[in-house]
């Protein structure tokens, strides 16, 4: 857990930082939601129900819409930056997942 809670996440936001606009890595960052539903439902720690799928249509949409306000491109010069931010979110959500599997596991009869 502390790998990616830590080490990932920390890391590759801060290294991230560097390389891409605060504003990419904010709507970057707000998907970390979306990233740890999915682990969990991998995980089978939750259900994947119509509620949670809907809401992360519109998070995604709104997500898109908010990094296309000045266009996407795959040869930005951010595109670095972007992707280790990424990186570290979704060690964010690894970390997240990993902690509910080992609280569950733990307080389970």
């Amino acid at each position: 857990m502390g790998f990616f809670g830590v080490t990932v996440n920390q890391i590759c936001f801060t290294v991230g930082l560097r390389y891409t606009s605060v504003s990419h890595a904010s709507v970057i960052v707000g998907m970390g939601p979306i990233y740890t539903l999915i682990f969990a439902v991998l995980l089978k720690l939750e259900a994947a129900t119509w509620r949670k799928a809907i809401g992360m249509v519109i998070a995604l949409a709104g997500i898109a819409f908010m990094a296309s306000e000045n266009g996407i491109s795959t040869h930005s010069p951010s595109l670095l930056g972007d992707a280790l931010t990424m990186t570290g979110s979704i060690g964010f959500a690894m970390y997240m997942v990993l902690g509910k599997r080992a609280w569950v596991g733990a307080t389970a009869p």
